[in-house]
């Protein structure tokens, strides 16, 4: 993974999906459906990165601060663990949301330089996992990516 500095205002998700996908940020944000304004007018909620994402082969699944069930927001230590190699982290900072790569150990903010620990961001609000189907799929069995919403 090559780090990847966010570029505009609300550039943090396509930073983040451009050092997954060891890309660069205007790469990813070439790809990008334009009439959305992602990264100078709009960030990226994680169901337009989980859905893009989906395009460039990876499957993602999320996990949520606040219990679905009970509104109940859960104690920090009790669900902040990784769900796979590569996450993207939901938190909410001085500026207001923002996103992050963390590998399991080590977080990547693309707005500051440096690395971090995952207790530095106090405020997580959710963790998006993902998963390259080209490992995860049988060889031999197609799926039609264009379908799925």
């Amino acid at each position: 993974m090559i780090y990847c500095k966010q570029e505009e205002p609300f550039g943090c998700a396509i930073a983040c999906i451009a050092m997954i996908l060891d890309k660069t940020y205007q790469e990813i944000k070439s790809l990008l459906p334009h009439e959305r304004g992602y990264g100078n007018r709009n960030g990226m909620t994680s169901h337009d990165y989980i859905s893009f994402m989906w395009t460039q082969g990876y499957i993602g699944m999320t996990t949520y601060a606040c219990e679905s069930h009970t509104q109940k927001i859960r104690q920090y230590d009790e669900w902040i663990n990784p769900l796979s190699k590569v996450n993207i982290v939901s938190t909410i900072t001085e500026n207001g949301p923002h996103a992050l790569v963390w590998d399991g150990r080590i977080i990547y903010d693309p707005n500051r330089d440096g690395t971090y620990l995952i207790n530095h961001y106090k405020s997580i609000q959710a963790i998006t996992g993902f998963w390259n189907l080209n490992y995860l799929i049988p060889e031999g069995l197609a799926i039609d990516k264009t379908t799925l919403k």
